[in-house]
């Protein structure tokens, strides 16, 4: 027994000793350059392949090592890598087969003829029969010309024959699916057929850790089948389905099916396919969520191979959001490029717009549809878009808004990081505006015009407006306008998205307007508004840098300042400014068509002169404050019979007038106090000389602040304690007191037109006061005549 374990022990001392000589030997022997040169021989004679290597070495376990590796085969490169590790074993050597083969960094040139042209059996007598392929570039090509690169491809293979496809497996990385994805070639007879699959890593649940990846459901599966018809031109069907395939973590689902013939010399491809896909609420920032149900779309046309461009001899795209067809032609080299393309969009439902309207928008109800006819052409990234949109009988309404009839149309641009939309028309009817107690509304508004908005840049809009049929009124109606027609222009640029600054022109044309008791036909004064103004969405604040309101035969108001809780509660702080108002137009505006009907004495006045005024207007809409001066140069104030006459006129008046009404507040210690001078008066044939006093307008309470004494009728007139309690509400309830000196009767009746008398007239009047249309008299009226 010894004696046979002795034996053992030096016979596997000796096999030790011998293997370790012949791997030394074989480790010296594969570094020399005679076996380098011989190895090349001998692969190139066995296998018709000539490769060439950098460097070559052995590790244990007969792994061979190479590196800088070329292989080719007819002075056409197949391969080329950076390192290849070759492990063989005694048997594999025998066999003429590899047990492993490992590719580090390689490119692999696959020839289309030969990969669907090889037969299914072995055609060499050297095998693979494990191959690993690690960040590798897999290039197709049929003969010299090269068409699709993959790169970062990880690729295993078993069985595989140099020189043929049967049994391969390619497995790759798919980061942005985040995922990994395999590809199975087989080969049966004339037909192979290629299965491909993704796998999604979990994004919540359980670890990948302890979820075996053959578990895990396959969100992507296709499978494509490839033969040769009668006219050697290569068939191809594929058909697939996404299983909750994750999109910016949105899942997927649906399934397509393609079809597609390539002509034997791999130059042209024809192809159709049809895809339905159920789509989730987004994907990442865009909102999909308003396609309910399957989203289905169809696709014919050709690939050419030589020239790298596709066309599509027509799409189409059907949702319940809408339809698109089109065709047109893509090309892919020397960069990617649309021609001929032509898109036409049908049926769109407005609810795809919401995402880009500003978020106060969003919330409202859009019915209504909309269809576009556009144009693409260009190098991408710098494809250019242009073609027409048009939107009918769309319904726009919100809790405080309503537009019926919508119809908008345009001519749209985008090319260069410009996008424009000229001759836009825009007509909607119906509109009204429910807000507090006020409400607008118009029969038609109509606005024609233009916008552009470059990369970087606000918006940009310029245009006209018409509104007709125009109505605004207050719950209590004080405050009425109705059959307003008005037009304008404008150009406005947004700020950021809750601001925007705009200029422009407003003209209304005709209406009438109640105004508390003041009423006008705007037919006359034809009011027109110039305007360069800022609005701020986050501070809800109007500011004015420049308004003129211009009324025809008065003159122009000049406002600048600001306005803040616009859609709330409005707040004033505005300067108000008039340089050449004309007493006459007022007259005729403001008062005269207000009063005439209570006082038609009115109707015989007629008034000359320049007005200017500064004001000062704070406050709210429903309790204003106005401030400041007035002036009044070379006024005249007459009859038209032309019986009396007053002026020149002068008038220097500073004011504090509230609206709605006089408040409740101490007066200052000295109201400022104005002056009026009247240069003459003449009362038929009488003439007064020059006058003057000193006048205020403080808290609605204009009054004369000193006696007025008229020389008149050889007697003499003196008129004290002239008052108007509230000049904005009560405009004609005036009180004084009078007192008259020796006035000459035959004079005074001659005057009046009244038989005449002869004698004298005194008396004096303490207090009178015209409140309502009554006369009212306060104290003693005493009054001597005849002497």
């Amino acid at each position: 027994m010894w004696r046979w374990k002795r034996w053992v022990l030096k016979a596997a001392l000796f096999l030790t000793v011998v293997l370790s000589l012949a791997y030394l030997a074989l480790y010296f022997l594969v570094q020399s350059h005679r076996f380098r040169l011989w190895f090349q021989a001998e692969i190139a004679n066995t296998s018709g392949y000539e490769i060439q290597l950098g460097d070559l070495r052995i590790n244990p376990f007969l792994n061979f090592v190479a590196s800088a590796v070329i292989l080719s085969k007819s002075e056409r490169t197949l391969l080329q890598a950076e390192r290849i590790v070759l492990t063989l074993s005694p048997f594999d050597f025998f066999a003429r087969r590899i047990r492993r083969l490992q590719l580090h960094r390689p490119t692999l040139y696959l020839d289309l003829h030969e990969l669907f042209d090889s037969p299914s059996q072995r055609s060499m007598d050297i095998a693979i029969r494990e191959l690993n392929m690690d960040e590798g570039t897999v290039v197709l090509k049929t003969g010299e010309r090269r068409i699709f690169d993959f790169r970062s491809v990880t690729m295993n293979a078993e069985n595989l024959n140099v020189g043929q496809v049967s049994g391969l497996t390619l497995d790759a990385e798919v980061p942005w699916l985040e995922g990994r994805g395999t590809i199975d070639v087989r080969a049966r007879g004339q037909e192979k057929t290629i299965a491909l699959r993704v796998q999604q890593r979990p994004t919540s649940g359980i670890s990948p850790v302890f979820e075996p990846e053959s578990r895990r459901p396959d969100a992507l599966t296709a499978k494509i089948a490839l033969h040769r018809n009668e006219n050697q031109e290569l068939q191809m069907v594929a058909s697939g389905n996404l299983n909750g395939l994750l999109l910016q973590k949105e899942s997927v689902s649906g399934q397509l099916d393609f079809q597609a013939n390539v002509e034997p010399n791999f130059t042209q491809a024809a192809f159709k396919g049809k895809v339905a896909i159920h789509l989730p609420a987004n994907i990442g920032p865009i909102a999909v969520g308003n396609l309910k149900g399957p989203v289905t779309a169809t696709v014919a046309g050709k690939y050419s191979v030589p020239e790298r461009h596709l066309t599509v001899a027509a799409f189409r795209i059907e949702s319940a959001a809408g339809t698109a067809d089109g065709r047109g032609t893509i090309g892919f080299a020397p960069q990617l490029a649309v021609s001929n393309t032509r898109v036409n969009l049908r049926s769109l439902s407005l609810d795809l717009f919401k995402p880009l309207l500003p978020a106060a928008l969003r919330g409202w109800t859009y019915a209504g549809t909309a269809e576009a006819d556009l144009e693409l052409q260009g190098r991408w990234p710098a494809i250019a878009v242009k073609g027409r949109i048009r939107s009918q009988a769309t319904h726009i309404k919100s809790e405080q808004v309503s537009l019926a009839q919508l119809s908008v149309q345009a001519a749209a641009s985008w090319a260069g990081g410009l996008a424009r939309a000229d001759e836009i028309q825009i007509t909607g009817k119906n509109f009204a505006l429910n807000q507090d107690n006020r409400r607008v509304a118009a029969r038609e508004i109509h606005i024609a015009g233009g916008l552009e908005k470059k990369a970087g840049a606000p918006f940009h809009a310029v245009g006209a407006v018409q509104l007709l049929g125009g109505a605004f009124s207050t719950l209590d109606g004080s405050k009425v306008g109705e059959n307003l027609k008005l037009r304008g222009r404008f150009d406005a640029r947004t700020v950021d998205g809750a601001a925007f600054t705009s200029s422009g022109r407003l003209e209304i044309q005709q209406g009438e307007i109640l105004w508390g008791k003041f009423f006008s036909d705007l037919k006359i004064p034809r009011p027109s508004l110039d305007f360069d103004a800022d609005y701020m969405g986050a501070a809800d604040t109007l500011t004015l840098r420049r308004v003129e309101l211009s009324l025809r035969n008065v003159g122009t108001l000049k406002v600048a300042g600001g306005v803040s809780g616009l859609a709330r509660v409005p707040t004033l702080r505005l300067d108000v400014t008039g340089d050449d108002i004309q007493p006459a137009g007022f007259f005729e505006l403001f008062i005269r068509e207000t009063l005439n009907r209570r006082y038609p004495i009115l109707d015989e006045l007629a008034f000359a002169g320049r007005l200017a005024f500064s004001l000062k207007i704070l406050g709210a809409l429903e309790n204003l404050s106005h401030e400041g001066n007035i002036q009044l140069r070379a006024g005249h104030v007459r009859t038209k019979s032309n019986r009396w006459h007053i002026g020149p006129i002068d008038l220097t008046l500073p004011v504090l007038v509230y609206y709605p009404g006089i408040r409740s507040e101490a007066a200052p210690p000295a109201i400022p106090k104005g002056t009026l001078v009247i240069e003459s008066a003449r009362f038929g044939n009488e003439s007064i000389p020059k006058l003057g006093t000193a006048i205020s307008l403080w808290n609605n309470r204009l009054q004369l602040h000193q006696p007025v004494r008229v020389p008149l009728y050889g007697g003499a007139v003196e008129i004290r304690g002239v008052s108007w309690k509230d000049l904005v509400n009560e405009p004609l309830a005036v009180s004084l007191s009078m007192e008259a000196q020796n006035l000459q009767l035959n004079k005074l009746t001659e005057a009046l037109g009244w038989y005449r008398f002869a004698g004298t007239l005194s008396g004096s009047i303490p207090q009178i006061e015209w409140v309502g249309g009554t006369l009212r008299s306060h104290g003693q009226i005493q009054v001597d005549v005849f002497g």
